[in-house]
Order: structure tokens, then C-alpha cells, then sequence
């Protein structure tokens, strides 16, 4: 499926080559949680494409020892535990047997774009990854993926069917958060779609530039629209580094077209691209000088390019006072400036949690336009509280239908941070309608993917981020109703922060469903009340409808995966009469032990003996600090036999923990516990 990149709505700002979901998860570090988005064009380098490949490879967290098969999963061939004897072994390592012979295809390259499917499995069966439930099938170029998959698919042509069984050490090589051990990969080769590079050096009929731009137009489209540096242009690419013809980035290999306003692209494109029609093939030789985007990033060398213009619009003109606000604006006291364009015809005010849809366009002082929904003619749905501080309060004072011109200034945009629109903005918005969320389909549509009696998912739009597993840290955005009454009982937006968890102690209906999902995916979930119940028997009531999306996937941190002896205390701890079992991980410096009566402050992460992580402190990134005699009797008997600075290992019995008690864990409970201070 073809995604054309353009901007990312909660950021409000043009991204580049890379992709919008990087660029707003950069922007969110550092902005330290605004939902900002960066220009990425200048990581469109040989580097960056490799790495870009590496990131967009099948990749997954390790599987459960013991697995049972989920309906959906391609099921694991008999041979996923070990290379049949009619298997060839190369001499890596790598063992591989075609299942479909082709010999009249075309031979597989390392640099090639090859468009496949593939499915990928743990040698336990466990399926952790495969491209058969998307729409489409996927592009990778072999050289930006793990070794093992580079080897197995050049060995390959097109038309192929191959099965390879990839060792360890030619796959994540025990990369925490990666699958482990040796992994079995089956591909269909189904096509190279390389994108052949133009002449390494100019032809003397191409026009060239005063600026020592090169270009030649290879297929023109008499009539067209012309293109102005102002538009809003959609276009495929590929560039090349010219010394050495490599490939190092196209919107192909992204599965995604550019579109981006002329003025904020390369200087080469900026000045070629006003000499272009819609509809034209146009190769572009690139001093490197002119490799290099509006925020000053350069790519290496001399390079070639190659695009196709897909499309043009013409963008709003900045408003006549854009570099101040003029005397006729009012100033809120946080220092936003704003004039009343158009009244609404609406009463109500969204507040900083509400969802609003609007039209808008964003201008910097000088007259230069970075964004707009109407350039794209389709407004945009965002939360208040997911944008810069500006928005949030300026769209406040707003009622459905309202036109007004805000002059935002820096310290309530985007604070100088780097590839922002710099100083103040310049926005005109108007709302179109506060929006209430709307309530999926009340039962599962014809196209739903039915895991169990009673629990459907459908994806609505296909993620481009790696797979989801189920010892994964997940974080989502999500909206649940009731079914029976149609009711909106749970989202994150209410919240004001999405949900971050790991897959395992979510709902058993979304455990069950998310390990089928890549990040980035938006979808729906249909679930009868039996699978709306936590891994501590906490149940939601009634038959539930939920709208999700992965936004992000990350391997459980440091620290927070089970311990090897999570499931009982080993032959070197220690037990207490009262039965609690502790073992020293790293001594403390103090002398001084707690008393029953004391407040700590701890760092802790609990698992159940079964592996699964309940509650952490680590994850939450911040101490705990309470007294001992208001925590269960294990940690009170445990904490006192610590000292500062001190790491133990506590195996809690039952009786010593939640005693049963209902939506609490369960059975014996294992936690890590650093003193860090007694209060």
C-alpha cells in the first residue's frame, strides 16, 4: 500500500525523506513529550538508507517458550525446528531448501529493491513476524537487512519460493529485545523493482544551472499544471551517490511518495523543480554543495536523482501582517497575539482534552509557509493536549466555525529545538467541529480477522514499524464502548497520556490481538466480556468495541525482563521461618536496616513465577517511597533485612502477599528491590 508522506498532524510541521513516525518520535525526546514533528530529509544519506532498511526488517522480540498457535498466525512448517537433510548449508552457516523454482527469473542482488512476502518463525514454532496480513507486499533491499535474510534472498530469483533456517550468529546475534536463537524465514520472491540510475554524469542535451544544477527533463507532460516554489508538489524519487552509483534512498524503498512544499526542499530541488510540469520525469545531477535541506544538514558527494511528479497544489499566501501582529489583535497574558477572522456559530469551547477537527496554515514571520491542511484540502482531527502549547490555548478560546489569525511566540511553539519552524508562528485556524469520538462498527465487519469465538480485530491502516510481541512494551492510543449502550467508557485522551504497558498484563483480548500488529497500526477490536479481563482477574463488564494504534514498540528495558529463577528460589537464597525467600544481587554501602516502622524509598520491578512483569517502578522511571508497615507482609519482613544502596531478590509466598485477594496478582510474587534510601 502507497502512503504519500506529508505532515504529521500533531507536530504541525513538514517532515523530509525518512518518514513521519521517526521524525515525531525525535521531535518527542525532545521536546519531552509534545507530539512535535522534525524535518528528517537530511538523514536521506548512505548511512541513514541502511539504517532506515534495519529499522523497516523484520524484527521482534524473543518468543514464549512454550507457544500455542493463534488463529490468523501462518502456521510453522514441520521442519521449523531444524533443517531437513535435503537442506543446503552454506558456508556461513545458513542452511536453505526452495520451495518454488524459478529458473528463467531474474537473480536476486544485495542492492536490489525486492518486493516479496515473507513470514518468519522461532524454532519452536512461534510466528514473530510476516508481511502476509498486510495489503500489499513489502520492498526491502536485501543489504539493509540482518545477514542470514541478505544471504538467503540473493540466493534466490524471482518467481522463487525459498526456506531458510538462519543461525544465530547471522541473524540479532542475542540482541536484547530481538528474536533469539535460529530463526526460519520462508520468502516468495515476487519481483525486483530496482530503479535503474541515470548516467553517472550529465548528457550534453540536459540544462544546466547557474548554480551548477544539472537537469534534464526524460518525459514531459505537455499542458500540464507548471510547478511554483510555492506549491505543495507529490513526487517519487531515487538519488544516488554519483562516484560510486549507490543507491542511497527512494521513496520506493520507503513504500511512500513525498509531498512537501518547493520552498522547504534541497536547494537543487527548490531550483529545479519551478522549471517542471505535473506529470514529468526528471533527472537531476546535484553538486554536493546544493545537498542540502532548509535546516543546513548536507548529504556526501556529488549526487544523482531521478523523480516523478505526481502532483501540485497551489499553498494560501501568508496574511499581509505575518511578521507582527498588528494593533487591532488581543494578547492573552501567556504573550499569544490573535484577531478574529470569521465568528462561529457555535457556543462551546473544547477544553485542553478535547479532540478538535480543523483547517489551518502556519507561516514563520517571514512570509514562509512550513504547513497547511488546506494546501492538502482535507482538515485534520488532534487532541489539545497533543500539540505545542500555543495550539492547546489558542484553539481554547475558539467556538466551532471561528476564524482567527494567532501569532504564537517561540516559547509557546517549539522553543528553538532543532529542524522546528524557528521564532514566532503565525497560524490561521479555523474549527470545523469539536469532535466526539465516533464508535466503531457495533459488530465485526465482513473483512475482520477472527482469532477466538468471540474476538475480531480489523486493521484499518498498516503501521510500518516492526512487529509486536508479547513480552513487548506497548504504547497506545485507544477509545473503548461498551456495546450494549454505545457508551465511550475508556480512552487515553481522557486520560491525557497514552497507554504504556506490556502486552502481557493488558486485557487478554488485546494480548491476544496485538501480537498480530506492527507499531504504528490503527485498528479496531471487537470483544466479548470474556476476553476484557486482566492478568489479575479484573474484568470490564459487557461485550467492548475499541478504536487502538500502536504508536510505539519497545523491548522490555534493562532490567525488567524475568529473572532465569523467577519460577522458584534457587539452591543460594536464603528462607525466613516465615518462608520468604531473598538473595543478594549487590550489596548495600549502609549499616542501618529499616525498621517496621520506617518510609523507604525503593526502586522495584515484581514479576509472577510464570515470567510476567505486574508493576515496576523502573518502568515508571521514578522511586517508590512509603512506609513498610502500610505494604503487604513479605515486603515489610524483606525491606528490614536491606540496607542502603542494597539490590535483593525476594521470592513472596502467597500467604505473604496478596492472599488470593481478587484483581491482585496471583500465587508467589518475585520482585527486585534496591533500597535507595531509608526516609
Amino acid at each position: 500500500m502507497k502512503k504519500s508522506i506529508t505532515w504529521c498532524l500533531a507536530g504541525l510541521m513538514l517532515i523530509g525523506l525518512a518518514g513521519c513516525n521517526k521524525a515525531a518520535k525525535d521531535a518527542d525526546a525532545a521536546k519531552g513529550g509534545e507530539q512535535a514533528v522534525v524535518a528528517d530529509a537530511a538523514q536521506a544519506g548512505a548511512e541513514s538508507a541502511a539504517q532506515a532498511g534495519a529499522e523497516a526488517a523484520p524484527a521482534a522480540p524473543a518468543a514464549d517458550a512454550a507457544h500455542v498457535a493463534h488463529p490468523g498466525e501462518v502456521p510453522a512448517p514441520a521442519d521449523v525446528a531444524a533443517p531437513p537433510a535435503d537442506a543446503i548449508k552454506t558456508e556461513s552457516g545458513l542452511a536453505y531448501k526452495k520451495l518454488k523454482t524459478n529458473e528463467q527469473g531474474r537473480a536476486v542482488a544485495a542492492s536490489d529493491l525486492v518486493k516479496l512476502n515473507y513470514t518468519g518463525w522461532t524454532t519452536d514454532g512461534h510466528m514473530f513476524d510476516t508481511s502476509t496480513d498486510r495489503p500489499d507486499p513489502v520492498i526491502f533491499s536485501p543489504e539493509n537487512l540482518i545477514p542470514g535474510m541478505n544471504e538467503a534472498m540473493t540466493l534466490a530469483k524471482v518467481g522463487e519460493s525459498i526456506r531458510a533456517w538462519i543461525p544465530q550468529d547471522l541473524a540479532y546475534k542475542g540482541q536484547p529485545g530481538a528474536p533469539a536463537g535460529m530463526l526460519v524465514f520462508d520468502f516468495d520472491i515476487i519481483d525486483v523493482v530496482t530503479p535503474t540510475m541515470p548516467p553517472a554524469n550529465a548528457p550534453e542535451d540536459a540544462i544546466k544551472l547557474p548554480s551548477g544544477v544539472v537537469y534534464k527533463i526524460v518525459k514531459t507532460s505537455p499542458g500540464a499544471k507548471a510547478i511554483a516554489e510555492t506549491d505543495l508538489v507529490e513526487l517519487d524519487f531515487a538519488g544516488w551517490t554519483q562516484e560510486d552509483g549507490k543507491r542511497f534512498h527512494s521513496s520506493l524503498e520507503m513504500n511512500e511518495s513525498l509531498a512537501a512544499p518547493v520552498n522547504t526542499m534541497f536547494p537543487a530541488w527548490k531550483e529545479v523543480l519551478p522549471k517542471v510540469h505535473v506529470g514529468d520525469v526528471v533527472q537531476m545531477w546535484v553538486p554536493q554543495a546544493h545537498g542540502i535541506d532548509p535546516d543546513g544538514n548536507s548529504l556526501k558527494g556529488n549526487l544523482v536523482f531521478e523523480m516523478t511528479i505526481l502532483s501540485a497544489r497551489s499553498m494560501p499566501q501568508p496574511p499581509a501582517d505575518v511578521a507582527a501582529p498588528g494593533a487591532d489583535t488581543q494578547k492573552t497574558e501567556s504573550g499569544i497575539a490573535w484577531r478574529i477572522l470569521k465568528q462561529g456559530t457555535g457556543t462551546k469551547h473544547p477544553t485542553a482534552k478535547s479532540t478538535v477537527k480543523v483547517h489551518y496554515s502556519g507561516w514563520t514571520t517571514d512570509g514562509v509557509m512550513f504547513d497547511s491542511s488546506i494546501a492538502r484540502d482535507k482538515p485534520i482531527e488532534f487532541g489539545l493536549d497533543q500539540v505545542i502549547a500555543g495550539w492547546t490555548e489558542a484553539v481554547q478560546l475558539m467556538v466551532p466555525g471561528e476564524k482567527r489569525l494567532v501569532w504564537i511566540p517561540e516559547e509557546l511553539a517549539y522553543k528553538g529545538a532543532q529542524g522546528m519552524p524557528q521564532g514566532m508562528l503565525v497560524f490561521d485556524f479555523e474549527i470545523i467541529q469539536r469532535v466526539t469520538p465516533e464508535m466503531p462498527p457495533e459488530k465485526p465487519t465482513e473483512t475482520a480477522i477472527k482469532l477466538h469465538d468471540g474476538l475480531y480485530y480489523q486493521i484499518l491502516s498498516i503501521g510500518s514499524g516492526r512487529a509486536v510481541m508479547p513480552n513487548d512494551v506497548v504504547t497506545l492510543d485507544f477509545m473503548g464502548w461498551t456495546v450494549a449502550d454505545k457508551k465511550l467508557f475508556h480512552s487515553s485522551l481522557e486520560a491525557g497520556e497514552p497507554l504504556v504497558a506490556q502486552v502481557s498484563q493488558l486485557f487478554h483480548g488485546f494480548q491476544d490481538v496485538l501480537v498480530h500488529t506492527h507499531q504504528d497500526d490503527i485498528l479496531v477490536i471487537w470483544m466479548d466480556q470474556k476476553y476484557g479481563i486482566d492478568p489479575n482477574g479484573r474484568e470490564l463488564k459487557g461485550d467492548l468495541v475499541f478504536s487502538m494504534q500502536v504508536v510505539d514498540v519497545a523491548s522490555m528495558p534493562e532490567g525488567l525482563a524475568a529473572p532465569d529463577d523467577v519460577a522458584a528460589p534457587p539452591a543460594d537464597a536464603e528462607t525466613t521461618q516465615s518462608g520468604l525467600a531473598t538473595k543478594v544481587l549487590s550489596p548495600g554501602k549502609g549499616t542501618v536496616h529499616p525498621k517496621a516502622t520506617d518510609t523507604v524509598r525503593v526502586h522495584y520491578t515484581g514479576w509472577t513465577t510464570d515470567g510476567a512483569m505486574f508493576d515496576s517502578s523502573v518502568q515508571r522511571g521514578e522511586p517508590a517511597q512509603f512506609p513498610l508497615n502500610h505494604v503487604i507482609a513479605g515486603w515489610t519482613e524483606g525491606l528490614q533485612l536491606m540496607v542502603e544502596g542494597e539490590k535483593r531478590r525476594l521470592w513472596i509466598p502467597q500467604d505473604l502477599a496478596y492472599r488470593g485477594q481478587p484483581g491482585a496478582p496471583a500465587g508467589m510474587l518475585v520482585f527486585d528491590v534496591e533500597l535507595i534510601a531509608i526516609v
